[in-house]
């Protein structure tokens, strides 16, 4: 592989090592109790896909004035010219005292095994050649690598009696990730977490032009056009509080500022993740911008891609039933198709139950929500680092019992957690206090699967192609957008 990842050397506080921070606030997750103990213990869980957002890192747009000053805390990867995959042979990480070494991985090609692994995508090669005082843009931190670790001992917890034993089982869980250093990076303190005992975990890696683990407009033409119409729109006719928070920041800030956050093109996407990124890691945010606008800015920059997502039409404009979810059909539809598709086949008994970790960005976490009707206000935030998304499916049958040939009885049913709280109940057409059926889960998302449309059946993968482990995913113009 011409490109190699290096992991960075860090020491933490306990206190900030595990701070899950949001995008507005340094708190940790509040996680739920494990499946040991939950009160769907009755039913048998058979497998899990979990899709989990990398953790805290530097910005990946480095153009404002004043980052060149920014000290980012530990973060020595940015000595490095090259990516690695090897591992220091010093500790890594320190937590309170014990030293935790990521875990060693063996890049392969997700469609073809006897191919490289594929290179990270031009554009994350050019943030990797960005300098921010010492880091690179776009680079995991000290906090980044401890929040993913804090992840995989959590997913320990609640499915390590399901599906994991002391060393890794490739009978028993996968892994796949984007090829951004970031996510693999993220995955590797996700995988130290989960075991004790560091071993080579292989993980997946798809082509950038058959990526389905973030909205990919290289995967679809369309998608990227209905991206562009979605950004035009959002410029050519802003919400008016768009345009007052732009005017406040217009008044706080120099013409060069202005220009680089994004602001004369109200790219709130741009400023947010400057000011978030400095925010998660206690750092004082930039000249002339305080608390107050970023909550906004943070707001609006959540609007902004939900506008552009549903190609700046909403539901209320959409021009026919369903369109709003057009964007989805083309991009995370087919994941969200593919993890239904395997859970049927597994409540049918034609594919094993276990264990799919799938290392993203948030532009997969905040669509996937949106695909589920669960990103609605007052629930309409954006992702935090390291947050998650998990999909489980339940035999809640009785002993004996069989299900119909298509996997789909009301015997078998999927809990969908976010940030590994059951959400099952906001889905629309999921019951309050069970799991939702394979059948009206189905329905819930039906609008945005492939075909849904009569349009969009091209876009799903080659049937040959091994479930799951190949993932296409948002594009912005002609390549993919990943934060």
């Amino acid at each position: 592989m011409a490109t190699a990842r290096f992991l960075p050397r860090m020491r933490i506080a306990a206190g900030v090592a595990f701070a899950a921070v949001a995008g507005l606030a340094t708190g940790t997750h509040s996680f739920a109790t494990p499946a040991s103990a939950r009160a769907e213990e009755s039913s048998r869980l058979l497998a899990v896909s979990f899709v989990f957002r990398h953790g805290a890192r530097t910005p990946v747009y480095t153009t404002m004035p004043g980052l060149e000053m920014v000290t980012w805390p530990e973060c020595h990867t940015g000595r490095a010219p090259n990516f690695s995959y090897d591992i220091p042979s010093e500790p890594a990480l320190e937590l309170d005292g014990k030293p935790v070494r990521p875990c060693a991985v063996q890049p392969h090609h997700l469609s073809d095994v006897s191919r490289p692994p594929p290179e990270a995508p031009d554009e994350i090669m050019e943030q990797w050649s960005t300098m921010l005082n010492g880091a690179r843009a776009g680079q995991l931190t000290d906090l980044g690598c401890a929040q993913a670790y804090r992840l995989g001992t959590e997913l320990r917890k609640f499915y390590g009696a399901h599906f994991l034993g002391d060393r890794f089982d490739p009978a028993c869980m996968t892994l796949v990730s984007t090829s951004t250093p970031r996510c693999v990076q993220s995955a590797q303190f996700v995988l130290a977490g989960l075991f004790d005992s560091v071993v080579t975990v292989p993980i997946g890696l798809a082509e950038q032009a058959e990526e389905t683990l973030y909205p990919n407009g290289k995967l679809s033409e369309r998608l990227g056009h209905i991206l562009q119409v979605g950004r035009q729109s959002w410029q050519s006719s802003p919400p008016p509080h768009a345009l007052q928070t732009r005017a406040a920041i217009r008044e706080k800030v120099s013409d060069e500022a202005f220009s680089a956050s994004g602001m004369d093109k109200l790219n709130f996407v741009r400023l947010r993740d400057v000011l978030v990124a400095l925010k998660a890691h206690g750092l004082p945010l930039l000249p002339g911008l305080d608390e107050e606008l970023l909550a906004r800015v943070d707001a609006l920059a959540t609007e902004q891609i939900v506008h552009m997502m549903q190609g700046g039409r909403g539901k209320a404009g959409a021009a026919e039933p369903g369109g709003e979810y057009e964007a989805h059909r083309h991009s995370m539809g087919i994941f969200m198709g593919q993890v239904l598709d395997q859970m049927e086949a597994c409540a049918a008994g034609e594919s094993a139950g276990r264990l799919q970790l799938f290392s993203a960005h948030d532009t997969t976490v905040l669509p996937l929500l949106m695909i589920l009707g669960v990103f609605e206000p007052p629930n309409q935030h954006w992702p935090d680092f390291a947050s998650s998304l998990a999909f489980e499916l339940h035999d809640c049958s009785p002993a004996g019992a069989k299900a119909d040939g298509q996997g789909r009885s009301e015997q078998f049913g999927i809990i969908v957690r976010y940030n590994l709280e059951d959400i099952t109940a906001r889905i629309p057409g999921c019951p309050a206090h069970a799991p939702c059926s394979l059948a009206a889960f189905r329905q819930a998302i039906c609008h945005s699967l492939p075909g849904a449309d009569g349009d969009t059946a091209a876009d799903k993968q080659d049937p040959t192609r091994p479930v799951l482990l190949g993932t296409k995913g948002m594009g912005n113009g002609g390549g993919g957008t990943q934060f």
